[in-house]
């Protein structure tokens, strides 16, 4: 009896884990994070569609498309790619399609500020994340959470009146806290590499943060 319920909890526990993973993946957190720091642009609807087609394209599905394709090849076992060896191809063509797709936004509009910081603290993570890869693995899942959590901080603070800080601080720590846990269940990473995760994902968002006005 007791060995099928700790069975039970497993295997919530599990389901919940993978929930959180698949849910907060970093091909879809991204989009949505951009699409969020919209708000804070001055453009209207119509520049509203065109940016979260590129996001959705170049930060989502053509990355996405990637993975399956090499998972397809079984270059890859899944599309977390839990192999570290197996890591390089894959995060080769998933920076260059953030590149273009950074490019693209840099070139049809004339912004700057948090929303550019945000997209150059994820394309930067990616790179960053990709070098530390050749020797090391380090939780991509968990810096794009951590940068994903940062940003919701710093646009409550400085670019709103505040009064929703309790609630936004909620929600950081959730997809912060969460995610760890989720990849440390699933045994996708230790919790180290989760962790270092997450540090590097803060780390470059307070870099680009300050390096970029807004």
């Amino acid at each position: 009896m007791e060995h099928a319920a700790l069975s039970s909890v497993i295997s919530i526990q599990n389901s919940v884990a993978k929930a959180i993973s698949h849910g907060l993946n970093p091909l879809i957190l991204g989009p949505i994070m951009f699409m969020y720091l919209f708000q804070y642009q001055p453009d209207d609807l119509v520049s509203f569609s065109l940016f979260t087609c590129i996001v959705m394209i170049f930060f989502g599905l053509l990355p996405l498309c990637i993975l399956l394709t090499f998972k397809y090849l079984k270059k890859i076992e899944t599309i977390d790619v839990v192999n570290r060896t197996n890591r390089h191809k894959p995060f080769i063509f998933g920076i260059t399609s953030y590149g273009i797709g950074a490019f693209i936004i840099g070139e049809w509009f004339s912004w700057n500020g948090i929303l550019i910081a945000a997209i150059f603290t994820l394309l930067s993570s990616s790179a960053i994340a990709a070098i530390i890869t050749l020797k090391w693995k380090v939780s991509v899942h968990n810096a794009a959470a951590s940068i994903s959590a940062t940003f919701l901080i710093i646009s409550c603070l400085y670019l709103s009146d505040g009064s929703s800080f309790p609630f936004t601080l909620l929600l950081a720590l959730f997809l912060g806290f969460s995610m760890i846990w989720s990849r440390v269940t699933l045994k996708a990473h230790t919790l180290s590499q989760s962790i270092s995760g997450s540090l590097l994902g803060v780390i470059i968002s307070l870099f680009y943060s300050w390096l970029i006005p807004f």
